[in-house]
């Protein structure tokens, strides 16, 4: 289980980095076109930020199958949990300032959690057809065809 766990981690890790440095090249492209920053500094702070926003997926471990409603308030607390963390660590490598910078980092946030999250289901997706196609596979070679 903890290694399945670990697994399901690096992956989120690896989807939010990407996601976060298109976001920030987005952002920097729209916000600050003539910003040049330091290559290690930008991929140290796309590490910082990766990893910060994976933790907040801890909200959901669970020793048991989380129900639709738990699932949800998580999922609500895990929202949450992202914007107090990336929201003060965004301000202080100096991704935004005032008001409509903050309300647009915040939106961002939400939209690459989102992203995330989609890429999180077509990877699941991906993986569940797999395992119905062995499973039919299975059926098929023991003779039995089931066309549940």
């Amino acid at each position: 289980m903890v290694r399945h766990e670990i697994a399901n981690f690096l992956k989120r890790f690896v989807v939010i980095y990407g996601l976060t440095m298109l976001a920030s090249y987005g952002f920097c492209l729209v916000f600050n076109p003539g910003v040049t920053v330091n290559v290690v500094d930008y991929f140290g702070a796309c590490i910082l930020f990766s990893a910060l926003a994976d933790a907040t997926s801890l909200v959901y471990l669970s020793r048991h199958e989380l129900s639709g409603r738990e699932w949800w308030t998580r999922t609500a607390i895990q929202c949450v949990l992202l914007e107090l963390v990336l929201m003060p660590a965004g301000y202080d490598i100096g991704m935004w300032r005032g008001l409509t910078g903050g309300i647009v980092f915040f939106a961002i946030v939400l939209v690459v959690r989102f992203c995330v999250e989609l890429v999180g289901y077509g990877q699941d997706y991906a993986d569940a057809s797999d395992v119905n196609e062995r499973l039919r596979q299975r059926r098929e070679e023991r003779g039995g065809t089931h066309d549940d």
